[in-house]
């Protein structure tokens, strides 16, 4: 272990600080957004015109990720996505909002896809191959501690004013970007270019995404898991637009946002660290899959149905499985991405996330608006059901 933190613990800081500053706001997400008077579909609206920014430019930047080297593609995004968050506070506007989502949709790409592919290459390199799966339960449990301490925070910073958390949350992704700058590594780039021209770089670009997009489509056990990791995108998606309006409607006061996410990252802790169990249990990682899918049913089903606010709560910390299911889908996942091109594949996987982003969000902000809020949980419950059978099509 202690080899491990050795070398590692510039993506664990990393992991830890991001989410410590951008989890500031989480709790009051959608609360912000319907106290600056947007409606349900509005807020659907902005979060589809993210995701398909970051669908139009995943696929280019996890390029720029495998030419020009993965750490630059994420050091780019947190300098720009500090400054998305900070314009932020600075409108009400609907239309400018539409603009800032779209430009931090863009921002994200530089780093989905980058960050996974710049950890398992470093490994590679340092030949430490079986510390992958550790190193991404580590990532989930310090990516929770992060939340943990934010989420308390939140509930404090909230009555200094939900604008100056935008800022908090802005200034600190600069702060970690100029600390990767300066203590991160990357020894091993493969695709860098020796001169920069402009049409040759073009050329490049697209043939790496092709062949991207060519080998994640005729791999069929990639093509399957990002299927069915996309359908149950949408669940989640759902989930996520609509806990908050949901827990508001039962009476629960916004400052306990803040704690239920906090104990939500604790078991999260414990989720990353049984994952490796939890694949054992279930003797391999489809099946592990699967049963993560059925917790999200149960929990997704109680949710829609419960009008306790305890069952509620309970039931939001049974489907919300993510930390036990990253390490797990990621370290499955990239076991079949050839090193070359695997910053580019992990962004058609991040494309396809998008997309049900997208469609979470359009589902969400039509069916919420008219049918409440139930009925749009049980819709959520539908994909993943749907995620299932897609799982079961993997041979071997």
């Amino acid at each position: 272990m202690k080899h491990e933190y050795k070398l590692l613990w510039v993506f664990y800081v990393t992991c830890f600080s991001m989410t410590l500053f951008s989890a500031l706001i989480t709790p009051f997400f959608l609360i912000y957004f319907m106290d600056i008077g947007l409606t349900f579909f509005q807020i659907g609206i902005l979060f589809s015109l993210s995701s398909l920014s970051a669908i139009s430019f995943e696929i280019p930047t996890g390029v720029v990720a495998d030419i020009f080297g993965r750490k630059t593609s994420v050091l780019i995004r947190f300098f720009l996505c500090g400054i998305t968050s900070i314009l932020v506070a600075f409108t009400n506007s609907f239309l400018l909002l539409c603009i800032i989502f779209i430009f931090w949709g863009f921002a994200a790409t530089f780093y989905s896809g980058a960050f996974e592919s710049w950890i398992i290459d470093y490994l590679e390199y340092k030949k430490q191959n079986k510390l992958i799966h550790s190193a991404f339960s580590r990532i989930e449990s310090f990516t929770n501690a992060g939340a943990i301490i934010a989420f308390i925070m939140a509930g404090f910073l909230i009555f200094i004013g939900l604008k100056w958390i935008w800022i908090i949350e802005g200034v600190g992704s600069i702060f970690i970007g100029l600390f990767l700058l300066l203590f991160s590594k990357e020894p091993y780039q493969k695709n860098k270019i020796k001169k920069f021209n402009l049409q040759k770089l073009l050329n490049q670009i697209f043939n790496t995404g092709k062949e991207a997009i060519k080998y994640s489509f005729s791999h069929n056990t990639l093509l399957y898991l990002i299927i069915a990791s996309s359908l149950a995108g949408i669940g989640y998606g759902i989930i996520i637009l609509g806990w908050q309006p949901f827990f508001k409607e039962l009476n629960i006061p916004i400052q306990f946002f803040g704690l239920i996410l906090a104990c939500v990252s604790i078991v999260g802790i414990v989720e990353a660290n049984l994952s490796k169990r939890f694949v054992k249990k279930l003797k391999n990682e489809k099946y592990a899959l699967i049963g993560i899918r059925l917790i999200n049913i149960i929990g997704t089903l109680t949710l829609a149905l419960t009008i306790s606010p305890i069952i509620a709560i309970i039931s939001f910390f049974i489907l919300d499985t993510e930390s036990l299911e990253i390490p797990i889908f990621t370290t499955y996942f990239n076991k079949f991405t050839p090193s070359k091109i695997r910053a580019s594949i992990n962004s058609v996987l991040s494309m396809f996330t998008n997309i049900a982003a997208i469609l979470a969000s359009l589902v969400f902000g039509l069916l919420a608006d008219i049918f409440g809020l139930r009925f749009t949980f049980l819709i959520a419950l539908c994909f993943f059901v749907m995620a299932i059978p897609i799982y079961l099509r993997i041979k071997g």
